[in-house]
């Protein structure tokens, strides 16, 4: 009896291993290839090259609207197991500013905030986090 759990211990082990082997997916690089950055940047996306215009966030401002400030992120095909979690504005101590939530079934990735909330004394920085492709930010100059 021992030896057949043994041999089905081994067998499922190996079909693991296997299957870790074989993944190629983004979930395999974030957590098998080395430990994600606290962000990501135009300039330096790191293991995420070439997903920076789906994950950077793209601040408008608008003079005739209230909420003025809009904060977008393109991100291609988003569904339940790959979505932009929060949009928000940040200061340099990493501390939030103002911030919208979003979940998996969001389809528009936009948060609206007012420009009067937000401090003039301060380096702001823009950003959204992925779920699967961590923290994403942009520096914010106010009008």
């Amino acid at each position: 009896m021992k030896l057949i759990n043994y041999a089905m211990a081994l067998a499922i082990t190996g079909s693991l291993a296997a299957a870790d082997m074989s993944c190629k997916d983004d979930d395999f690089k974030r957590f098998y290839h080395k430990q994600p950055k606290p962000e990501y940047t135009r300039d330096d996306p790191d293991m995420w090259s070439g997903l920076e215009e789906e994950h950077l966030p793209v601040v408008t401002f608008y003079n005739d609207r209230e909420p003025d400030v809009y904060v977008r992120v393109n991100l291609k095909d988003p569904g339940p197991k790959h979505y932009i979690e929060r949009i928000g504005i940040m200061d340099e101590n990493w501390k939030d500013i103002v911030f919208q939530d979003f979940n998996m079934n969001t389809r528009v990735f936009e948060a609206r905030f007012f420009t009067a909330s937000l401090p003039r004394d301060k380096k702001l920085r823009v950003y959204a986090r992925c779920n699967l492709h961590d923290l994403w930010t942009e520096p914010l100059k106010l009008p």
